[in-house]
């Protein structure tokens, strides 16, 4: 449902519970009300992803900053943002990390990544990630955490890609794709050290699962090796 609210664009989609809306705000003050203090075009074109407070507590909350911590080299590639702020307003979380002026498929690819976000910190009892500044297989490395985050099939496809896109590296092979192997090494058995896509463990991070991605689109998404 798209509505508007003191000058201010809201779309809304009602959560699986029914009980609570996701809220997406382009932020920007209407024309007759100009704030004291002018706005920078960064600030006034703005796409904020609000969630419920509800089930957060001061160690789920904790849970939410460690993960988003851990990966936060990958985010800010993949989103094309420097900040990562999670803000409280007391009743929600405001998540103001992504540009305005984005259609309606692109605000709920990163809505589902938003909720996955939440949900998994607050199932989580204790995060242990460290932070990591730099990843040998940035691609990989992402869609392996966004498979452990629950973001699995069809139904996430979009935001995959979406939060793959920007980032190098091949997303179905930790080291690249190997090398085709002449026939007579197949019949020895020299592929046996070969990943499968399709049952890719997660790293040891305390946020992540097992993570088997039952969506057979690895390769679309992965592509050739992306520089």
């Amino acid at each position: 449902m798209y509505f508007t609210h003191e000058g201010r664009d809201i779309y809304s989609k009602a959560s699986g519970n029914g009980e609570h809306s996701v809220k997406f705000t382009i932020v920007g003050a209407p024309l007759e009300e100009a704030p004291d203090t002018a706005e920078t075009p960064e600030e006034s074109d703005r796409l904020i992803i609000e969630m419920p407070m509800d089930g957060f507590t001061p160690e789920k909350l904790d849970n939410l900053k460690k993960m988003v911590g851990s990966k936060a080299a990958l985010i800010k590639t993949a989103l094309g943002t420097d900040d990562l702020a999670i803000i409280s307003t007391g009743e929600t979380l405001r998540f103001p990390w992504f540009s305005g002026g984005l259609d309606g498929d692109t605000v709920s690819a990163y809505t589902q990544f938003i909720t996955a976000l939440c949900k998994t910190a607050k199932e989580k009892k204790r995060v242990t990630a460290k932070v990591q500044d730099e990843f040998e297989n940035p691609r990989f490395t992402m869609r392996v955490w966004l498979i452990g985050l629950g973001m699995v099939g069809d139904d996430y496809k979009l935001a995959r890609k979406l939060l793959l896109q920007n980032l190098t590296g091949n997303a179905a092979w930790r080291h690249g794709a190997p090398e085709k192997k002449a026939t007579s090494d197949l019949a020895d058995g020299a592929d046996a050290g070969e990943e499968d896509p399709a049952a890719i463990a997660a790293p040891a991070e305390g946020e992540t699962a097992l993570a088997t991605d039952t969506g057979a689109d690895v390769d679309e998404e992965a592509g050739a090796d992306h520089e």
